[in-house]
């Protein structure tokens, strides 16, 4: 109750979602859909002008951005592009690929990451755009689009993951009948699969969506199914507990996911949410992402997981116009981790900062480094 009154309280006035579960068994610990509505004036007899009032709302309260919200998911989506690229004999940890700041096909598609050599360690933790970009093109140019998509909905992207609630939203990862019928046959182009690779184009996923999949990367290759309901208790005494599913991603092992768990550990000890994110009491390993945006601002992501070497918690977070998700969406989650594990909220600091957010369009550190340091 506490975790979800500090994620309520960390969301007021965004707009957004959040989504706080157990990576063993997939039980919901938080979940927030932001802007929320007054549920006391909906119990009972139901307050008609209120009603009324949050059905006309054009942000859309109602709306249940946790489970049927799916915009791209940004950079969020690299650590298991290289699962899958290991998977299909394309990469390995070790694979280099230089990046002079683009990666050129037809066109140039620009990379934020410093100009240098990346094997997939370094490229998740600064988050090279060109080493998936090279990537998914190779999986284009080996005719293995279908098999990415097959490998990627092992993880609950793309599909049901059947949570206990109505209205949730499958999202999409395309094979190539989702882009014959998006584009027309064969009219879809190589730059139309290159923007997979980074989490952008016709792919989408909710942020329950993206905690499952962070589940997955973080228990060892277990797909779990998330739930709110534990049991049933009747008035008669007798109870009724209700039994999960979790099934073993045959073709992941420990092996291909140790270098994702230390490019992810190394967003946040050398990456750009380390700021927020980065604090001696808990070792975290997360992934920004920064999902474009047509109306307005970016949407942030940040998803994460924590103790990194025996995970109690996966946290994802999805701010919506928010610009970076190094600042928008990172120390959201990075405070409910602090509070889960630790039991409080020490770095007031970053929950004011939090409280106090304004979308930028820099990727400037918003925060004080030597305050952050503390």
């Amino acid at each position: 109750a506490e975790l979800q009154a500090l994620a309520e309280t960390l969301m007021v006035g965004k707009t957004g979602a959040v989504v706080a579960m157990d990576p063993k068994d997939g039980s919901i610990l938080a979940m927030v859909s932001a802007p929320h509505y007054d549920v006391r004036r909906l119990s009972g007899r139901i307050d008609r002008n209120y009603w009324a009032q949050i059905n006309s709302d054009s942000t859309r309260p109602l709306f249940n951005r946790a489970i049927a919200s799916t915009p791209a998911p940004g950079s969020t989506f690299k650590p298991v592009m290289g699962l899958v690229g290991m998977e299909l004999g394309l990469i390995t940890p070790n694979t280099n690929v230089y990046n002079p700041g683009y990666y050129e096909r037809g066109r140039r598609y620009n990379d934020t990451a410093p100009i240098d050599d990346y094997n997939l360690e370094k490229a998740l933790t600064h988050s090279s755009n060109t080493y998936f970009y090279e990537l998914m093109d190779k999986i284009a140019g080996a005719n293995k689009l279908n098999e990415w998509q097959n490998l990627i909905t092992d993880f609950g992207l793309g599909v049901s993951n059947r949570v206990d609630l109505p209205s949730e939203e499958t999202g999409i990862i395309p094979d190539s009948s989702y882009l014959d019928r998006r584009f027309g046959k064969r009219k879809w182009s190589l730059g139309d699969i290159i923007n997979l690779g980074i989490g952008q184009g016709v792919v989408s996923a909710s942020p329950m969506q993206i905690a499952v999949m962070t589940s997955a990367i973080a228990n060892g290759g277990y797909k779990v199914q998330p739930h709110l309901l534990e049991s049933i208790h009747y008035s008669d005494g007798s109870e009724f507990i209700k039994n999960y599913p979790k099934t073993k991603i045959s073709w992941l092992n420990r092996e291909k996911l140790a270098p994702i768990h230390r490019g992810m550990r190394g967003v946040v000890t050398t990456g750009g949410s380390r700021f927020h994110t980065n604090f001696p009491e808990v070792v975290i390993a997360g992934k920004t992402g920064t999902a474009q945006n047509s109306r307005g601002l970016d949407h942030g992501w940040f998803t994460s997981f924590a103790p990194m070497d025996n995970p109690e918690i996966v946290v994802t977070v999805l701010v919506e116009n928010a610009g970076f998700g190094s600042q928008s969406a990172a120390p959201i989650a990075a405070l409910l981790i602090e509070k889960y594990v630790t039991g409080e909220v020490k770095r007031r600091h970053i929950f004011n900062y939090v409280l106090n957010f304004e979308p930028s369009e820099s990727e400037e550190v918003q925060i004080d480094e030597e305050v952050a340091n503390e």
